[in-house]
């Protein structure tokens, strides 16, 4: 495991001053690894080696005085990044206040909590007592970090699978090469890529390895694969021919293997997406094409949505997608048993139980999860498991999380300019889809039936200055939704469910809710044909179950046969000889549908069963028939 970064930040004005506090924090240099731009070799690209190092960093020391205070570099390039990472929870801040300086005055600043105490300066009364406070701030940032390693729960724990993979290939003379990792919002890219990173610098100092990230970068680099390409290996765009010449060059040169890493490969464009795998490709076939086996070149891309581009077996080599999931139960018992060891049967049987409640109140995703873990670390682990899934602790715990996570102009709005109204856009889209979050499949019949029974959203799609058809292509393009090549997108189950509960936090609301549900779709399968007719179908029974599941009436397991038998014995009338295709489709796709399932498992064990039942012996009785 490697030891956590504590990255110095500091005026070169101050150089005897940080040259004394690495001094003093070098005692714990078996803990720990200091990080200052000393680190940085000659030749290297200082500003990216600043950045990363704030990416890796555990805790950002600021080594405050009007030097500091002043410097463009350190306030428009570090300072950002560094509060990111604050604000993220992933880094702690940690200014000391070196000389006299009207640091209190700075907004950004000013609500730290500074050091020495009182912000009394370090450097003061000609360094009397330097040595006494730098002692005291060593022992504090050394209690820091054992905190932060004793409460950090393992990050995206079931990454290991995918991390070993990449490791693995890499790593292996005849392993893969290109990898995209995707997945929606959250879900551990970064992460990866920074581990995937930090193992390799581990496993040997032979790999060069660079990154880049596109978000908040130029639209001219993310519509220019070359350009993007170049800007990798500090190059001016030249010719292609040229370009990918002097990279494979570069690379056959230094006898090592390269790593490029791409973050918010979403933002890339599509022909610059084709571009960049052309070139990659051609300056791979070069450095093979050289016979030096130690010099080799691979590519790791993160993307939030999938780039068609990438998905074809030409030009080789081929990218392998790798699909991130959410977090699952056993994920969930390896982390709670790393919180507090099992030495006996009932702390394992509570460990299990703890395990599904969290499961179930977070819906596996990370972020969510690793909220819900830190509040039973720090306050709550005695109290009853029922607690984990209350209201109460949603609306703690989940709802800034949907309205500032999930719900933000970051996941909805993805690629909004500042010539847009992005407010008025963004309400729209959030009202938009919570009440949309009912449904499992979308359609802009959907979004059609709810403007017309929605009275304020007329008024919220005006002050949007956009049309049905514009409303319908953003919500397309956000990150919560799966766009398809067929009429019916798909939200991310997990969010939608956590948006369902957020939007109707009562069961007679959410009974309700499925009740027009079942109605809408009741309604509107007659005018669908083929396969589109059986998802209708099939969505149309799920909310009908759900409505009687939640119910406070005795659910009656006769009154949802009836309806299976009403609804698909008229939807399997004989219809261009296809009834039997339908009806084995309908089956697969109940077959698969493990949501429906649990519910019909929650009424009764045996009816689903009963449900294929029904659907076979309808199916049999047409074929008679005809």
């Amino acid at each position: 495991m490697s030891k956590p970064v504590v990255f110095i930040s500091y005026s070169h004005k101050d150089e005897i001053e940080k040259e004394q506090l690495i001094r003093h924090l070098d005692v714990l240099k078996l803990q720990i690894e200091t990080w200052s731009d000393d680190n940085i070799h000659g030749g290297g690209k200082w500003r990216e080696e600043i950045s990363r190092a704030i990416e890796k960093a555990d805790i950002a020391v600021l080594l405050i005085s009007a030097n500091f205070l002043t410097s463009d570099f350190i306030l428009e390039q570090e300072i950002p990044q560094i509060l990111k990472r604050q604000d993220n929870g992933e880094l702690i801040v940690f200014p000391i206040v070196a000389r006299e300086c009207a640091w209190q005055n700075v907004e950004w600043l000013v609500n730290f909590n500074v050091r020495p105490k009182n912000g009394t300066p370090v450097w003061r009364d000609e360094g009397k007592y330097v040595d006494k406070d730098l002692t005291n701030i060593t022992k504090e940032i050394a209690v820091l970090l054992e905190n932060k390693q004793k409460s950090t729960w393992p990050t995206f724990q079931n990454r290991k699978g995918e991390l070993d993979e990449l490791l693995n290939n890499l790593t292996n003379f005849g392993g893969e090469r290109f990898f995209l990792l995707l997945s929606g919002p959250q879900m551990g890219k970064t992460w990866l890529l920074d581990e995937l990173s930090s193992k390799l610098e581990d496993k040997s100092n032979a790999w060069k390895i660079l990154r880049m990230d596109l978000r908040g970068q130029t639209i001219d680099l993310c519509s220019d694969g070359l350009k993007l390409l170049s800007a990798y290996f500090g190059l001016k765009p030249a010719a292609e021919e040229d370009s990918i010449t002097q990279i494979a060059r570069k690379i056959v040169r230094s006898k090592r293997p390269w790593l490029l890493l791409l973050d918010s490969a979403e933002f890339l464009h599509r022909d610059a997406a084709a571009e960049l795998r052309r070139n990659l490709s051609g300056i791979s076939k070069l450095i093979h094409t050289a016979g030096n086996t130690a010099a080799r070149l691979a590519f790791v891309a993160a993307s939030r949505s999938e780039l068609k581009s990438w998905n074809s077996i030409l030009p080789k080599p081929r990218f392998n997608e790798i699909n991130l999931t959410y977090f699952n139960k056993e994920v969930i018992i390896e982390a709670l048993g790393e919180m507090t060891k099992i030495d006996n049967h009932n702390k394992l049987k509570r460990k299990l139980n703890i395990a599904e409640a969290l499961n179930n109140a977070t819906e596996g995703l990370p972020a969510l999860l690793m909220k819900y873990m830190q509040w039973i670390r720090d306050e709550a682990y005695l109290m009853g498991v029922e607690d984990i899934c209350s209201q109460e602790r949603f609306i703690e715990l989940a709802i800034p999380y949907i309205k500032h996570e999930l719900l933000s102009a970051d996941i909805l709005l993805p690629f909004s300019t500042k010539l847009e109204p992005v407010n008025d856009r963004l309400k729209v889209l959030q009202k938009i889809l919570l009440k949309l979050s009912a449904y499992r499949w979308l359609s802009e019949s959907h979004l059609g039936m709810l403007l017309e029974t929605e009275n304020n959203l007329d008024e919220l799609l005006k002050k949007s200055k956009w049309d049905v058809r514009d409303l319908w292509n953003a919500l397309s393009h956000s990150y919560l939704i799966r766009p398809s090549r067929t009429i019916w997108h798909r939200m991310s189950p997990a969010v939608r469910r956590l948006l369902f509960r957020y939007q109707y936090p009562e069961p007679e609301q959410q009974r309700m809710a499925h009740e027009k549900a079942s109605q809408f779709l009741g309604e509107w399968w007659q005018e669908i044909s083929g396969t589109d007719r059986s998802l209708y179908l099939i969505e149309s029974l799920w909310h009908f179950v759900e409505s009687k599941r939640l119910s406070e009436e005795e659910v009656g397991q006769k009154d949802i046969l009836d309806y299976t038998r009403v609804m698909f014995s008229e939807a399997l009338e004989p219809n261009h000889n296809t009834i039997g295709d339908l009806a084995t489709y309908i089956t697969a796709r109940l077959n698969d549908d493990e949501e429906l399932q649990y519910s019909l498992n929650n009424i009764h064990p045996e009816l689903f069963e009963q449900i294929l039942k029904i659907i076979e012996d309808i199916d049999t009785a047409q074929e008679e028939k005809s």
